[in-house]
């Protein structure tokens, strides 16, 4: 079974690792108006749909310093993505992996949260960001 995916393809913001890890940084204005505009379609039970739910998410990744898609986009895929921050401590990127739950399991998602967030750090660092800045130092 593979992942209905290819390059080039818009995901949601909403219920993949990219999106809410870059989600999570947007204001509070900012995200009321998107919700006001688009609203966030449900693809199936696992989807947070609600402005409410999506905030607290936000929040706890905020927090986490990473997202997890867990179902959320297709059953049976999970998703663990990390925010990049720039010199100024924005968060201008992302960085994810995905997988099947039978891959990214309750074994091992611990592991692979550390090592995406650990990516996602090196790359700030690339691009000026100071551990000291932001919210990294949390994490």
């Amino acid at each position: 079974e593979s992942l209905a995916t290819w390059r080039g393809k818009r995901m949601e913001l909403h219920c993949t690792g990219v999106g809410k890890a870059l989600g999570a940084y947007l204001s509070e204005e900012e995200l009321e108006t998107l919700f006001k505009f688009r609203k966030f379609p449900r693809h199936n039970e696992n989807t947070i749909t609600s402005l409410r739910k999506l905030k607290d998410e936000f929040a706890s990744i905020r927090q986490k310093m990473c997202a997890i898609d867990d179902e959320e986009e297709e059953l049976g895929w999970r998703c663990i993505g990390a925010p990049i921050f720039d010199e100024t401590g924005s968060a201008v990127a992302a960085v994810s992996i995905s997988g099947s739950v039978h891959r990214i399991n309750t074994q091992n998602i611990n592991r692979l949260e550390t090592q995406i967030k650990a990516c996602a750090l090196n790359i700030s660092y690339a691009l000026g960001y100071l551990k000291e800045q932001d919210a990294y130092k949390r994490a």
